[in-house]
């Protein structure tokens, strides 16, 4: 959405935001745990044996994706469970792959 008040670009803020969220999405295996996390919720273990990616690595990205508020966790006993914070970043995905198809 342009600025109304400077028509001619969008706030630095708003492109810092743009940018770090599609430098999000440009990595394939955040991609994989986002769309994976849209159908179940689940640990680092799951998501690591259904990735077939370490569970050090699953971590790292799940951090980054907590980081920028895509991702949450709740607490199981020892284990922490991942969920998506909202709907909107899995439509969008969803929204891309419509696009490419067509």
């Amino acid at each position: 959405m342009i600025n109304k008040s400077n028509d001619k670009y969008l706030e630095e803020n708003t492109l810092n935001n743009l940018s770090e969220f599609f430098w999000v999405l440009s990595d394939r295996t955040r991609i994989k745990i986002l769309y994976a996390l849209s159908k179940k919720d689940m640990c680092v273990y799951e998501l690591s044996s259904l990735l077939n990616d370490t569970q050090s690595s699953i971590s790292h990205k799940l951090s980054i994706l907590r980081n920028l508020g895509l991702v949450s966790f709740r607490k199981d006993g020892r284990r922490n469970i991942y969920f998506l914070s909202n709907s909107y970043t899995i439509k969008i995905i969803n929204n891309v792959i419509n696009f490419r198809r067509n």
